[in-house]
């Protein structure tokens, strides 16, 4: 699939057994791929629901989730790098 409309920001956030454990709203450049990270923390143990969305021009919303599993204990945090690709 294509887009053939411009996309001017994407939404993302975690939702974990505490609500939601980290939001940001990213610019989109010009180019149809980048990343954002995040760094994890206990609230988001033993697993996390990552949620990315988008509006289109007509208004719909478009979206795409990641269930992320995590270990009983991490040593430390653990910073994670989602990569979008917009076709």
């Amino acid at each position: 699939m294509t887009n053939t409309e411009e996309i001017k920001s994407i939404h993302a956030f975690v939702i974990s057994r505490t609500g939601i454990t980290f939001k940001k709203s990213i610019v989109v450049p010009s180019s149809s791929f980048f990343t954002f990270d995040f760094t994890s923390n206990s609230d988001m143990l033993p697993e996390s629901t990552l949620f990315v969305y988008y509006f289109q021009n007509s208004g719909e919303i478009i979206f795409d989730k990641v269930r992320l599993r995590f270990a009983k204990k991490l040593p430390n945090n653990v910073s994670f790098i989602y990569h979008i690709h917009i076709m």
